[in-house]
């Protein structure tokens, strides 16, 4: 069985060597290329992700042992309208870690090489089509036949609609600032996420070189109406913004690096699966406005590939059978996320009074029950 996977990020590397594991011949095509562009500025990185149990534990058995980053040991969750907290204070070993996402990758590039011999490509993927029961992909500089195909390179809207994947545009858009901070307290190892009417803002908790724990990202995921309002703030303004936002929790605030802004694209398939061809990660499903959730949700999908090839015969005549199986086995889990998240936002971003009332009293009443609690971080790791 061949298998060519479209994407070289995390995910498709991800997905790449759970494939080669399992006796499947697999190259992995990547148009950016698989070189590590490390440079004077990585301790200023503001890429990171927070990784939960279960995409840490993915990785460890795909052979990254040792796992670099920051354990967060507590999480407080605000309404800034209502004021009112929930406060994870005793979950450590089911809270996330927060990784640097250039590290993960050139670790995975370092493992899919070395361990698994995997062949990744620097070329771009221009057409994929389907012939006689095989794929044939085109890459700018040749042709390769496969029995089965992954689509991981994120919003690849093209290749999707080419080879008959519907997807669904929501109407909401977003998009999110990464930019490292310094804090005038230490951190303690804290997460603090915060419900705006301009969006979901939160610090992620990274420990300095001195072990100050006064270094971290913050991640505000902004609506499309708010950002011109917020993007035309000069730097002072923006750090006096920030801190009034967590109430000097932190005390002053400041920006160490330059902001980075990507795009979260609100497109998701219809299905996800046809004839031998799966996509899988941000390729597949939405980019919630929540730090961390788009990574674990694509890693949730390799770990189903997994799962799914640990029961079926790797063989070309069962390809299709495998896509579907994998859709089967994600998609109710995906789905109930990604709905459950969206109409969160939704309900977090109102003004109303009765809305602002209701999750005020919602908070005080989950903070107070730990079945509640339980049930939150059970979902989230």
């Amino acid at each position: 069985m061949k298998a060519i996977v479209v994407g070289g990020g995390v995910i498709g590397l991800a997905a790449s060597i759970i494939l080669a594991r399992a006796g499947v011949r697999t190259k992995c095509f990547d148009a950016m290329g698989f070189h590590d562009k490390k440079d004077s500025s990585y301790n200023l990185d503001s890429r990171v992700w927070a990784l939960g149990p279960k995409s840490l534990n993915l990785l460890s058995q795909i052979g990254l042992k040792k796992i670099s980053g920051t354990s967060i040991k507590k999480i407080n969750v605000f309404d800034f309208a209502s004021s009112a907290s929930v406060n994870f204070s005793d979950y450590s070993s089911f809270l996330a870690k927060i990784v640097y996402a250039r590290e993960i990758r050139n670790n995975l590039i370092q493992v899919a090489r070395e361990t698994y011999g995997l062949e990744l490509v620097a070329d771009s993927i221009l057409k994929i089509s389907r012939d006689k029961g095989q794929w044939n992909v085109y890459s700018s500089e040749s042709i390769f036949s496969s029995d089965f195909v992954v689509l991981a390179g994120g919003k690849t809207n093209f290749l999707n609609q080419m080879v008959g994947l519907d997807s669904i545009n929501e109407p909401d858009e977003y998009e999110v600032l990464s930019v490292c901070v310094k804090f005038e307290k230490p951190h303690e190892n804290e997460s603090t996420q915060i419900f705006t009417p301009d969006g979901p803002i939160a610090i992620l908790p990274i420990e300095s070189p001195d072990k100050s724990q006064t270094s971290g990202v913050l991640v505000w995921t902004i609506p499309k109406k708010r950002l011109v309002a917020i993007k035309n703030q000069d730097g002072q303004a923006f750090q006096e913004c920030v801190s009034g936002i967590f109430e000097n929790r932190f005390g002053k605030i400041t920006l160490i690096s330059e902001p980075v802004w990507s795009f979260a694209s609100q497109s998701w398939l219809v299905d996800d699966s046809k004839e031998g061809l799966l996509a899988i990660g941000d390729s597949s499903h939405r980019i919630l406005p929540f730090a961390g959730l788009g990574v674990n949700l694509g890693f949730a999908d390799v770990q189903s590939i997994q799962d799914v090839l640990e029961k079926v015969e790797v063989s070309g005549r069962n390809c299709a059978k495998v896509g579907r199986l994998v859709t089967l086995e994600r998609r109710i889990f995906v789905q109930t996320i990604i709905v459950a998240m969206s109409w969160f936002d939704k309900i977090f971003r109102s003004e109303n009074n009765f809305a602002v009332m209701a999750r005020g009293h919602a908070f005080r009443f989950v903070d107070r029950s730990k079945i509640l609690k339980n049930l939150f971080i059970g979902i989230a790791s």
